[in-house]
């Protein structure tokens, strides 16, 4: 947990980032400060839209992406190619696992690491 404003969280470039991006402008450029280039993103946040628990839907699905093995297809919508990878629909899951990482209004970040063990 940190502040966007702050260091950058430590975010291994061997995983999945899901990433609470919900569409909130606040939010947004926080986490093109946050995520390395050429990381592999997706988000879910278009199918439960934002709420303070949405997290807990986001380790949900990470933790069936871990049991499938797989990437999830991509969000709908505008990605970031030019700083980001967006993994094709099953494509190999990495082996390191999944990040999650949510940017709060305020700036505060919360990564917490998820890998099948």
């Amino acid at each position: 947990m940190g502040r966007a404003g702050g260091a950058a969280p430590p975010i291994p470039a061997d995983r999945l980032l899901v990433l609470g991006a919900d569409g909130h402008r606040r939010c947004a450029g926080a986490y093109a400060r946050l995520v390395p280039p050429g990381s592999a993103v997706t988000s879910f946040g278009h199918l439960w839209g934002s709420f303070p628990t949405a997290t807990a839907f986001d380790a949900a699905a990470a933790a069936v992406l871990l049991q499938s093995g797989q990437m999830p297809a991509p969000p709908p919508g505008p990605s970031h190619p030019e700083t980001w990878r967006v993994p094709a629909f099953g494509e190999p899951l990495p082996t390191a696992g999944i990040g999650l990482l949510r940017v709060s209004a305020g700036g505060e970040y919360a990564l917490t690491l998820m890998s099948k063990a």
